[in-house]
């Protein structure tokens, strides 16, 4: 009760902090250095609000607490909204979550409310404290209502209200904020009579349920003891019906030891009738010789009874031995059946003790499992709304990944068919390069062939410029070859893409070399055309310009030979770098990519694992709380059953042990002196009997003095028969008392 007097003091103060904090941050609008400050103190008492309503619902399994705080009236719950509702944020803190999250637990609240069938009063609470606001001046602009698909608002809120506008810029005056704050205090104020006269009923009432309930479990307590007592009494009679039945089983013993003892006396007077015949046979045997040896035999039957009566003294002073043996023994029963029976008793009184004691074990017990059991409830219900949020959270997570794995998925699936056209692409793009590198090599032999020729064709013009130096037809020829050789080459450049422009600068040196040879050959033409006299002078000169010219085409030639090698060499190698490049780069890539698809196949596989971890640590969380709330029932219903079983049950067996060894060891001391007393009366008697046969055999030189013996000891045997019956009844009346004790 104190706490919830508590939390509902801690929550007004809260109410009363939050109106301060609103009123300092609408007064300080404008303002750049106090407004950023009175904002983050407002938010800091919205997130107190929020915490407090977050602990408030984890409690699903008692409301209580919910419907003390918020209930009744619902005040503080619709002050709650009113003030979130009215607040402007700026800029800066307009995207903070805390008053979302607050409006949000606001809502999960009002259904909560709701459902407890606190509706109308809920909704005329919310309409007076709006009203309250809109009066004050407190909202400016349009109310804000935040609502969330997870966390609805109830049902009384049906649609967003609109308060009216302070003005046009949204401000509110210190009189308007004023008024707010002192309804809004008046609200609370008599809100927290109603409750504080609500708590005083529910006290009293409460007070009235523990007195029932204390009432009950003392009626409870005194149905366990007489059930106690009861099951003591039965136990007792069992005890008791053993003890008699010992008692019969010892009696019994007894007459069967009686019945033993009578065997052998008859047998003994059998034996005695025997003797009584074979006397008289003897007498009548002896009947000649009385007179002779009558003096003899009296003088020795005198001795002989003399002998006979000292043993009877003798036998009468062992049986007053025994008898007196008997007595001691009696009184030493007696003495330790009162001793065993005053024990019981200081032991019952012991036990109705422990008993009290264990009945105000018992209560502060069941006080305990009580604090216990609601401490238990309290952390069950902390745990379930833990294990409900991260439930929450995981599901949540669990559908992002779901999506983003989906998503990467299709990208992958994009990426492969990209890839395989990539590498269709790169094939056909192959088998395209070794086509046009098997045609260049074919072109490049066919270039070598016409190379060749050409060659040969210049050594069989050479041969015949050689033959013919000295005629201009044979130039004109050479020139025409030439020329004819360079058209040749200029189609096998053109032919040949790759070696175009340097053939075209081949040809080109060709050509200027060409025109050069045929401004010489004009020049020499006009110089014999014009000096046609001095052609004989002329030819030493030609030949040797024939010389020249000769020296000048084989330098040319080599040259052209080289530089075509070279630019050969050149194009091939070019060529085998570039595909290497190419080969390199294309090598280069498909690495990449591999890692790529490789990185992105184990970042789903590791996604994927993340996954099924997450929905087997979900499942397993699940599992773990059923079990944590079937334990927690199971374990405070059977501490409960368990106690209470083992505190009868120790009490009922400590019970039956002292009783049982009691009634042991005084039936064990019982046995033991009567079977003791028994047998130490048989051996007597039975030494005694054997003791008078042999004397009666020895001494059987009369026969008066015989029978007066045997007479005597006739006797003598029924009084120990006697007492032996008096002792065993005496043994027998002591052990029934104690018995029964």
């Amino acid at each position: 009760m104190e706490e919830r007097l508590k939390a509902a003091a801690h929550m007004d103060k809260v109410i009363d902090r939050m109106l301060a904090a609103n009123k300092k941050a609408k007064s300080s609008k404008g303002s750049i250095v106090s407004l950023p400050k009175a904002e983050l103190d407002l938010l800091s008492q919205i997130e107190l609000a929020r915490d407090f309503i977050m602990e408030v619902l984890k409690n699903q399994n008692d409301r209580t607490q919910l419907q003390d705080v918020f209930g009744g009236d619902c005040t503080r719950l619709a002050s709650i909204r009113a003030i979130c509702e009215s607040i402007e944020f700026s800029d800066m803190n307009k995207g903070d979550q805390r008053l979302s999250t607050c409006l949000r637990a606001c809502a999960s609240v009002e259904n909560i409310v709701v459902d407890l069938g606190f509706g109308e009063d809920l909704r005329k609470a919310q309409d007076s404290a709006r009203t309250a606001m809109d009066q004050a001046g407190g909202s400016s602009g349009q109310t804000r209502i935040v609502r969330s698909d997870s966390h609805p608002g109830p049902s009384p809120r049906t649609s967003p209200r609109t308060s009216p506008r302070g003005n046009g810029h949204g401000d509110t005056s210190g009189d308007g904020l004023d008024r707010q704050s002192g309804t809004i205090l008046s609200l609370v104020k008599a809100d927290a009579e109603r409750r504080e006269a609500r708590l005083r009923q529910e006290w009293l009432s409460c007070e009235s349920r523990l007195q029932e309930f204390l009432t009950g479990s003392e009626a409870r307590l005194q149905e366990g003891l007489a059930r106690c007592e009861t099951q003591l009494r039965s136990d007792a009679q069992v005890l008791r019906a053993d003890a008699d039945a010992s008692a019969e089983k010892s009696k019994a013993a007894a007459d069967a030891s009686g019945e033993k003892i009578q065997s052998q006396v008859a047998r003994l007077q059998e034996g005695l009738a025997r003797c009584e015949t074979q006397l008289r046979s003897d007498a009548q045997v002896l009947k000649a010789d009385e007179d002779a040896s009558a003096e003899k035999s009296k003088a020795a039957a005198d001795a002989g009874g003399e002998k006979i009566q000292s043993q009877v003294a003798r036998l009468q002073e062992g049986l007053a031995r025994c008898e007196t043996q008997l007595r001691s023994d009696a009184q030493v029963l007696k003495a330790d059946a009162d001793a065993s029976a005053e024990k019981i008793q200081s032991q019952v009184d012991q036990l109705v003790e422990q008993l009290a004691a264990s009945e105000s074990r018992v209560a502060v017990l069941l006080t305990d499992l009580a604090q216990a059991r609601s401490e238990s409830d309290d952390k069950v219900s902390s745990l379930a709304t833990r294990l409900s949020t991260t439930h929450e959270l995981l599901h949540e997570g669990l559908q992002r990944q779901r999506r983003s794995l989906e998503e990467q998925q299709k990208e992958l699936q994009q990426q492969r068919a990209s890839f395989e056209k990539q590498q269709e692409l790169q094939q056909m793009r192959i088998a395209e390069q070794e086509q046009l590198m098997q045609q260049q090599k074919e072109q490049q032999q066919e270039h070598h062939k016409q190379q060749l020729q050409d060659l040969f064709q210049i050594a069989e013009l050479e041969k015949r410029l050689s033959e013919s130096s000295a005629s201009q037809t044979a130039l004109e020829q050479r020139i025409a070859l030439a020329e004819e050789v360079g058209q040749r080459h200029e189609q096998q450049l053109g032919a040949s893409q790759s070696l175009g422009a340097q053939l075209q600068q081949e040809m080109a040196s060709l050509r200027e070399a060409s025109r050069n040879q045929e401004e010489l050959l004009a020049s020499t033409k006009s110089a014999s055309e014009q000096e046609v006299a001095r052609l004989e002078q002329a030819i030493d000169g030609q030949k040797e310009g024939l010389e020249r010219f000769r020296g000048q085409l084989e330098e040319e030639l080599h040259s052209v030979r080289g530089q075509f090698d070279d630019s050969q060499k050149g194009w091939q190698e070019s060529f085998a770098a570039g595909q290497l490049k190419l080969l390199e780069e294309q090598l280069q890539r498909f690495r990449s990519e591999l890692d790529q698809e490789q990185r992105r196949s184990l970042g789903a596989e590791v996604q994927r694992l993340h996954a099924e971890l997450a929905l087997e640590q979900a499942s397993e969380l699940r599992r773990l709380e059923s079990e944590l709330q079937q334990s927690c029932r199971a374990a405070v219903t059977a501490d409960l059953q368990r106690d209470s079983q083992r505190l009868m049950a120790d009490q009922l067996g400590t019970l039956r042990t002292e009783l049982a060894s009691q009634l042991a060891e005084v039936e064990g001391s019982a046995r033991q002196g009567l079977a003791a007393a028994t047998q130490n009366l048989q051996a007597s008697f039975r030494r005694e009997v054997t003791t008078i046969e042999h004397q009666v055999e020895r001494r059987t030189a009369s026969i008066e003095p015989l029978w007066d013996s045997f007479a005597h000891v006739e006797s003598c045997f029924r009084d120990l028969q006697k007492r032996v019956d008096r002792h065993e009844n005496l043994v027998l009346a002591d052990s029934k008392p104690a018995q029964k004790r």
